[in-house]
């Protein structure tokens, strides 16, 4: 053999760094693409998920708003009830603009884009039959508003608390 003893090994050792440095940068490449999805789950499905479940909770509020208004016979207290009922509407719009903004993200999957589009086909559906119970409510018809209420409103507004915690779920799985 040409090489001497201390070529060899030099040689050797010189393969022997190439290769740990190839493993390093490696190593390193799959760590950045596991910190960018901790990232997306931290910073985008996580604040996704709050704000399904604070429009959630903001149906259930609606929900308990409208039951009071249908069974609250004085005007104040009926009244107190529309304010709530307003609020809540108000912080469930606010959070579906925002949950808008954040499906503008990239890693929007269609199945989100898809469960979004359902959860405002059921609030463009439920809103109207809700307010038709008010305004039934407030005109004292309250027998009619009763049974506008379960057979009109609870089927839709099920689904439509239902199909958020489907999001939730999905975001948060």
């Amino acid at each position: 053999n040409s090489l001497s003893l201390s070529r060899r090994l030099t040689l050797s050792f010189a393969l022997l760094l190439l290769l740990l440095a190839a493993v390093a940068g490696l190593g390193l490449y799959r760590m950045s693409q596991i910190q960018a999805s901790l990232e997306n789950i931290a910073y985008v499905n996580n604040e996704q998920a709050r704000l399904a479940v604070k429009m959630r909770i903001s149906i259930n509020q609606v929900a308990t708003a409208t039951r009071n208004v249908v069974l609250i016979e004085d005007d104040a207290g009926m009244a107190a009830e529309m304010e709530r009922l307003k609020q809540a509407r108000q912080r469930y719009d606010e959070a579906d603009k925002a949950l808008e903004v954040a499906f503008q993200h990239p890693s929007t999957t269609p199945e989100e884009k898809a469960l979004f589009a359902k959860i405002r086909e059921l609030r463009a559906t439920t809103r109207p039959l809700i307010d038709k119970v008010l305004s039934l409510a407030l005109k004292n018809d309250n027998s009619t508003a009763r049974e506008v209420l379960l057979r009109e409103v609870t089927g839709p507004q099920g689904d439509w608390l239902h199909a958020l915690g489907d999001l939730a779920d999905l975001e948060t799985s």
